[in-house]
């Protein structure tokens, strides 16, 4: 992380510690991406990767809640490595994470975000910050499931095959979450369309998560998760088309919410 990153993430994260104030949401509804709880999580990909979650969620005496988040992935490069499990390190991500009402009758709520976001594998190097906000369109505009578009800034550097530049370009995606039954669960649709470049650096990456999460107990605190994950990356340097290919994963998991 470059100490500019450092620096403004280290600032957010104190300035919530202190503002701490005890307003967090009761009722555990993760369908809705504008609520903060603070949870754990274990994911396990059928690409025999593992990636740990947690979250820390807070409130502000004006009603502002906010959530500190951190997850990482481990994995095992190589031959065989979506086979075997691994504990080598791949990618993570650092987020803060400010919501409120807004008052508006169309976008009831809305957030701010931050993120740092890591990634080392073996032929590409990245340290990135992404700005954006999330909103909840009012659910009777959206008869029957709720509607979440979200817009963000991306900007840092990269490192592909030896070649180090600085990278921006805009992420822009769209969740609708659907529910499930009566006790919680839900299932959720997001597509996702990411476009960054530099000087000779360019990548662009579409993808699609498709979500079904259920409560295991009536009180909602243990759920069980899972994910598929489409995707299409191309990566260019200059001229030349280093990669262009599409990969797909199935993620299962636990999740616990204090």
């Amino acid at each position: 992380m470059t100490s500019k990153y450092l620096v403004l993430f280290v600032s957010l994260s104190l300035f919530s510690l202190i503002s701490f104030s005890e307003t967090i949401d009761k009722e555990i509804d993760p369908s809705d991406l504008t609520r903060v709880y603070t949870q754990a999580a274990l994911m396990v990909s059928g690409n025999s990767n593992v990636m740990p979650v947690g979250m820390i969620s807070g409130g502000y005496n004006n009603g502002h809640q906010f959530a500190l988040l951190a997850e990482a992935k481990f994995g095992k490069s190589g031959e065989n490595a979506d086979n075997e499990f691994g504990l080598e390190y791949g990618t993570s991500r650092f987020q803060y994470f400010q919501v409120a009402d807004t008052g508006s009758s169309f976008m009831p709520r809305a957030g701010l975000s931050a993120d740092y976001i890591n990634v080392r594998s073996s032929s590409i190097k990245s340290d990135l910050l992404a700005l954006g906000g999330v909103a909840a369109i009012n659910q009777q505009f959206t008869p029957g499931f709720m509607l979440f578009p979200m817009a963000g800034y991306v900007f840092g550097n990269m490192e592909i095959n030896g070649i180090k530049e600085d990278v921006d370009g805009v992420n822009l995606s769209i969740a609708a979450s659907i529910p499930i039954g009566g006790n919680g669960a839900f299932m959720m649709i997001w597509p996702e369309y990411r476009k960054m470049s530099g000087n000779s650096i360019k990548t662009e990456n579409v993808s699609t998560k498709l979500i079904l999460n259920s409560p295991l107990t009536d009180d909602r605190k243990w759920w069980i998760n899972t994910r598929i994950e489409l995707d299409n990356s191309q990566l260019k340097l200059g001229e030349d088309s280093l990669v262009k290919q599409r990969n797909s994963d199935v993620y299962m998991g636990i999740r616990y919410f204090f």
